[in-house]
């Protein structure tokens, strides 16, 4: 679905904005609590949760940035860097010793 698909069908009628938020709150709790509990079982490198929302969110923006976009073939292939650059930044990939 597109974003002004969802913008459309969330604006239409405000019952439906009020469950978005709703639902959008509850699961932005239950996000902070995974994150938590992965540092905690040390799978997570242990930094504040909020800074990565605030990364998160930034991403966000740039998969919306039609000049990067652009810059790619296919917009699958556009995403999937956005998320090797979360999960790995800029470190180089480690090779196969197998």
């Amino acid at each position: 679905m597109s974003h002004e698909y969802i913008d459309d069908v969330l604006h239409s009628e405000p019952e439906v904005m009020a469950f978005f938020r709703e639902a959008q709150a509850k699961n932005l709790t239950l996000f902070m609590e995974f994150l938590k509990k992965a540092q905690a079982r040390g799978d997570m490198r242990p930094m504040r949760p909020e800074l990565i929302l605030a990364v998160l969110d930034k991403l966000n923006e740039i998969a919306r940035d039609e000049a990067l976009i652009e810059l790619y073939g296919d917009h699958v292939e556009f995403i999937r860097e956005i998320q090797l650059f979360l999960f790995y930044g800029i470190l180089p990939a480690q090779e196969n010793k197998s």
